[in-house]
């Protein structure tokens, strides 16, 4: 029995290799999805098996070797079979049986869209958002053309959707529809506007010139104060910020909170530090709320979800968290701790505290919770210009709580 992989690129034959066509004018049976099976020419003979999903592929040609153990079969894909394909499954299970095969690759979406524009794809970042979530606010980079493979839910006008409200609504974006076929169609415009636009669900997209996420990316936390855009709402300052950061151990994959998030300062540090994760800035001010908003947005963190809520109200609502930072508690401290702490006791916890009041009730709450209550004091003064003169000028002390070890 002779068993090959064939990608079909777009699915005309036109742009299936010649080995490929070969094959398939050859083959006794043909496996594929619907779409792919419904575009081969009627001069292709052999019994088309409308399924493509591994084990009843499998299944079906344990069968066929049974009765025909000379048989020749096809198994199709679109676009290339090494690239974001379904194939990939079909390979390993085909290994998993130990049964032989040749794969037969097609023309990618990728290449029929370089091609189209003329220029190599060999530096483009490519993704898959075909069946997938997707951010595509993580995904782009301000030095590199990205390219995503759309479909189901994520499609161009989602995606774009996504960098629009990442304040990225003027960057260049460009979508190949239907490549290859023809219905083949090129629109390249900005990121608003595709946002504003339906396209078939056989597309891909296209981002380039993306601006700065952050247009100084920094290597440790603490990015200086006057980057944030502030208001008269109070922010949690460059240095202490450092050290905050430093006790929650922030990973790429976790999920955070800032409660009390005021201009949103540590909400951006903490989505820098987890691309992968997950950001919550919990305020209730509508000042604040709009200073939030608007950092976000400059430093194009996506995954930074604003929630409008006086903490501990609507804490439960949100996803468990991994770190959890408290700068704001409008009177609630003891009752954000011991809600944090109900729902995992195991997040890294920081709270900051200003007053000897605020110290003693975080304290009190971390230990009433049964763990031990680490306090440190950050004292920072800079230098200000007195005429000639350089003098320092202390701002005010903040206690730094963090949740230690349990108490045996």
């Amino acid at each position: 029995m002779s068993i090959y992989v064939i990608g079909m690129g777009s699915g005309e034959l036109e742009s299936v290799s010649g080995e490929g066509i070969r094959c398939l004018f050859e083959a006794d049976y043909i496996f594929g999805p619907d779409r792919m099976l419904a575009m081969l020419p009627e001069e292709i003979k052999g019994e088309k098996i409308h399924e493509y999903k591994t084990d009843k592929v499998i299944s079906i040609i344990e069968e066929i070797r049974k009765r025909t153990p000379e048989a020749k079969l096809c198994v199709v894909f679109g676009g290339d079979t090494g690239i974001y394909s379904g194939a990939t499954k079909l390979v390993e299970g085909f290994r998993s049986k130990e049964m032989r095969f040749r794969i037969i690759p097609g023309i990618s979406s990728v290449q029929l869209l370089s091609a189209r524009l003329g220029i190599p794809w060999q530096n483009w970042k490519i993704l898959s958002a075909h069946g997938n979530e997707c951010d595509g606010v993580k995904a782009v980079e301000p030095d590199k053309k990205t390219f995503f493979l759309t479909g189901g839910r994520m499609t161009p006008r989602v995606l774009c959707e996504q960098l629009a409200k990442a304040g990225f609504g003027d960057t260049k974006a460009l979508v190949g529809e239907c490549l290859g076929t023809e219905k083949e169609r090129i629109v390249t415009s900005t990121v608003k506007e595709i946002s504003e636009m339906d396209f078939d669900s056989i597309s891909v997209l296209l981002v380039w010139e993306v601006p700065g996420k952050y247009e100084v990316i920094r290597r440790t936390p603490g990015i200086p104060d006057e980057d944030f855009i502030r208001d008269k709402v109070p922010m949690t300052k460059q240095e202490v910020r450092a050290v905050v950061m430093s006790k929650l151990g922030i990973t790429p994959c976790d999920i955070c909170w800032d409660i009390g998030a005021g201009t949103g300062s540590v909400s951006v540090e903490m989505a820098l530090c987890a691309p992968f994760g997950k950001t919550f800035g919990v305020e209730f001010r509508d000042v604040a709320l709009e200073l939030m908003k608007a950092n976000r947005d400059k430093f194009g963190v996506g995954n930074l979800e604003i929630i409008k809520a006086k903490a501990p109200e609507g804490l439960r609502e949100l996803p468990c968290p991994d770190a959890v930072f408290v700068g704001g508690s409008k009177g609630n401290l003891k009752e954000i701790i011991t809600t944090v702490l109900d729902i995992n006791d195991k997040a890294r916890l920081c709270i900051n505290a200003v007053t000897l009041e605020s110290l003693s009730q975080a304290v009190e709450a971390v230990e009433l919770a049964g763990f031990a209550a680490e306090v440190s004091q950050v004292s920072v003064a800079r230098t200000r210009k007195m005429g000639r003169y350089n003098m320092l000028e202390g701002m005010t002390p903040v206690f730094i709580i963090s949740k230690g070890a349990r108490k045996h």
